[in-house]
């Protein structure tokens, strides 16, 4: 088959009705050989039945393989979201949170063809800032996004150091990033992205941009508008990890900035009034 396999993982973790829209947007992709698992990571009650009739019900013919993968107790977002990627078949990977959607039906394609064309391991497209019932509010700002193009994997590694502005709702991977750079760290719970993003980055990884709409991102959910203890000791953590130990690479001025960035935003008082503004 000339288009490889896509797989798309749905992460789930108390989604309600929230993950059938995300299926949706899976189920009316164009893309003519896709994978799509539902990862739910011990939603008491979780109807796994309901999903896979509703799977088996929709899926069109361009749906070559799904599941519904369910543990038993909630093993946090790092952990479901690699045990998934281990089960994925697919050369081209994409995860998405339940409370969001891919933005139309064409995402799938537009992103092999500029897998394709890039020959990148990973890939930024632009995303739609979304109210609870999924309605478009405003763009999340893509300046940095847009540069990605003429920026060196250090430049970017550089920027991420001092603040992450990379959607995580916009990136789709292949395969070899997950070869090259491993999986996503363990030692977090519910921070995936923004640990591999550094050491990809610092390691020579080129991000690819794909200049059109990749995702509709629920602005009022999930745990970067919030001060979840463990989503805050991760971000920590991804301090010390990825970023102290490389602070002469970096530059003291730059460290100085991360630093001060991140105990700043990090502050209950600023997570607080971050994810009022956040929200409105």
């Amino acid at each position: 088959m000339d288009a490889p396999l896509f797989s798309v993982i749905v992460l789930s973790y108390r989604s309600g009705d929230f993950l059938y829209t995300a299926l949706d947007s899976v189920l009316v992709q164009d893309y003519p050989n896709v994978e799509l698992l539902v990862a739910d990571d011990g939603t008491p009650d979780f109807d796994r039945a309901a999903v896979e009739a509703y799977l088996q019900a929709n899926a069109g013919a361009n749906i070559r393989h799904y599941a519904v993968l369910t543990t038993a107790e909630n093993q946090g977002t790092v952990r479901n979201f690699n045990r998934a990627l281990e089960e994925a078949r697919g050369v081209y990977l994409k995860g998405i949170g339940a409370d969001d959607a891919l933005y139309d039906a064409h995402v799938l394609t537009q992103v092999s063809q500029m897998f394709r064309e890039t020959g990148a391991c990973l890939l930024a497209a632009r995303v739609m800032k979304c109210d609870p019932a999924l309605q478009p509010v405003e763009p999340l700002r893509d300046k940095f996004l847009r540069s990605l193009p003429e920026l060196s994997p250090e430049e970017v590694w550089k920027r991420l150091c001092v603040h992450n502005d990379l959607p995580a709702a916009g990136m789709f991977y292949t395969r070899d990033f997950f070869e090259t750079y491993g999986y996503y760290d363990q030692h977090c719970r519910l921070l995936e992205d923004w640990p591999a993003w550094l050491r990809a980055t610092r390691q020579g990884c080129q991000i690819a941009f794909g200049d059109f709409w990749g995702a509709k991102y629920r602005a009022d959910t999930g745990f970067a508008t919030g001060i979840h203890p463990d989503y805050l000791k991760d971000k920590s953590y991804t301090f010390e990890t990825e970023i102290r130990p490389y602070r002469r690479r970096l530059g003291m001025g730059r460290y100085l900035l991360s630093l001060g960035n991140m105990r700043l935003r990090d502050s209950l008082t600023v997570r607080k009034l971050y994810g009022m503004l956040f929200r409105r």
